[in-house]
């Protein structure tokens, strides 16, 4: 079995969010982590 993708997005703006999104629901995939300046983005995730 092959291990999942981990996958860490920086920047939760337009595309970082995205990414995110897409990367959370990939089954080969696993999103661990975001970051961003601004906390309410941050707070906001999973979204």
């Amino acid at each position: 079995m092959i291990e999942p993708l981990r996958v860490g997005v920086i920047g939760l703006g337009f595309f970082g969010g995205r990414h995110a999104r897409v990367h959370a629901d990939h089954p080969a995939a696993g999103l661990i982590g975001v970051a961003d300046l601004d906390p309410v983005r941050v707070a906001g995730w999973p979204a």
